[in-house]
């Protein structure tokens, strides 16, 4: 079974109903083991709490999350993750620190990174589902 972490981009472009996007995740869920970080709920309630009906789009949240595995992070993925995103800055690469941080945490528990925004994962190391 694959393993795929959603990230922010794709999630929220999921939740604004983007059909595309929608039916992709659907169709992985019955065959991929679906991930998303403690970071991006975290963005998804700002995302949800700043809309038009904050309390309606955090209950879309609340059961996404349910459908989806957790992946959390420990000291020693941080730590791995300032080492590449210190690297990557002294590079003079473009380079995020949400991005890198759930890139080196994909990569440490062995998943794919679905994303709209493949340019902000280049030398990382981790693999982007397609």
């Amino acid at each position: 079974m694959e393993k795929i972490c959603l990230d922010t981009g794709i999630l929220t472009e999921y939740l604004l109903n983007k059909k595309e996007i929608m039916a992709k995740i659907i169709q992985l869920e019955q065959t991929a083991d679906l991930a998303v970080t403690p970071q991006i709920i975290f963005e998804l309630f700002c995302f949800a709490e700043a809309s038009e009906k904050p309390e309606e789009n955090k209950q879309v949240i609340r059961d996404l999350v349910l459908r989806l595995t957790t992946i959390d992070w420990t000291a020693e993925i941080a730590e791995e993750a300032a080492k590449k995103f210190t690297e990557l800055s002294k590079e003079s690469k473009n380079v995020n620190l949400r991005e890198v941080f759930l890139g080196v945490l994909a990569l440490k528990n062995k998943y794919q990174v679905y994303t709209d925004n493949p340019e902000a994962y280049e030398g990382i190391g981790v693999k982007l589902y397609k």
